[in-house]
């Protein structure tokens, strides 16, 4: 297998070309014969940019007086209890009486009605389904007590007749 059969190889052997003596600068000295610069890379001998110059700005005042001077907020004044001697009043809105219009009274015992209406059918059908349940459980407990009775009674002339043989087991 060739060098250039491998695309990474290939790609990173055309890069070096490219770069020529400046590939070292990115880390592998090795890779070409250029002369790394023995000069640190993050400290540069000359800076950057030119410092602007400073222009001074005059003021009415110099700086250092502002500092000296007393503190411009004044605290709060103390009251005394004395002075206030009677709470403030509270501002308490008259109530205002709202009137409401004809037809929503009308609406409203309307729809009272109906509800008192419904209710009424309501009670109505519950107590015509809990009379049918009532009687249907007396109906299936009668007739269960009926069909214990005969059983009970067929089990006892059963047992008064005697077996002539009785069943022997064979173990």
């Amino acid at each position: 297998m060739s060098e250039f059969d491998d695309p990474t190889a290939d790609f990173l052997a055309r890069e070096q070309a490219i770069l020529g003596a400046e590939a070292a600068l990115f880390g592998n000295p090795l890779a070409t014969d250029a002369q790394v610069p023995t000069q640190d890379l993050l400290q540069p001998s000359e800076p950057l940019f030119e410092p602007e110059p400073v222009t001074q700005v005059l003021l009415q005042e110099p700086v250092t007086q502002v500092f000296q001077q007393e503190p411009v907020f004044q605290p709060e004044p103390v009251f005394q209890q004395e002075q206030f001697s009677q709470p403030a009043p509270v501002f308490q809105p008259e109530p205002v009486q709202y009137i409401e219009p004809e037809a929503i009274t009308e609406w409203k015992q309307r729809f009272q009605q109906q509800i008192e209406m419904r209710d009424l059918r309501s009670k109505d059908r519950h107590d015509i389904l809990l009379k049918k349940a009532q009687e249907n459980l007396e109906k299936f407990y009668a007739e269960y007590n009926e069909k214990k009775a005969k059983q009970i009674q067929k089990n006892k002339e059963t047992q008064s007749e005697k077996p002539k043989e009785l069943p022997v087991w064979v173990f």
